[in-house]
């Protein structure tokens, strides 16, 4: 299997799916036995591929915690005014695929 690489280099797709070689037009091209990169080497990324690039990265910067609806259930907690159904809770965990 043969990927183009446009519009990105190496090091960023390196640094984002951890490889040090790639395939291109049958050569393997990369970085040499010390660790340094070859000149001349050309990659092409599909507009697929760019775009996966994109949400990937996307992706890296969202938080892992939405902190605006913990801190709107927070309050809604400390004034006495939350409260949860059970089975809806129970049955929406199973739609979603649990935890």
């Amino acid at each position: 299997m043969m990927t183009k690489i446009e519009g990105n280099t190496a090091a960023q797709v390196s640094s984002t799916y951890g490889a040090t070689t790639a395939h291109v037009r049958g050569a393997t091209v990369g970085r040499n036995a010390g660790g340094e990169r070859r000149k001349n080497d050309h990659i092409a990324v599909s507009d697929v591929g760019r775009e996966v690039f994109s949400l990937v990265s996307k992706l890296k910067e969202l938080p892992d915690v939405r902190e605006d609806r913990v801190a709107a259930l927070q309050k809604l907690v400390a004034e006495g005014r939350f409260s949860a159904n059970a089975a809806s809770v129970a049955e929406r965990l199973l739609q979603n695929g649990g935890l």
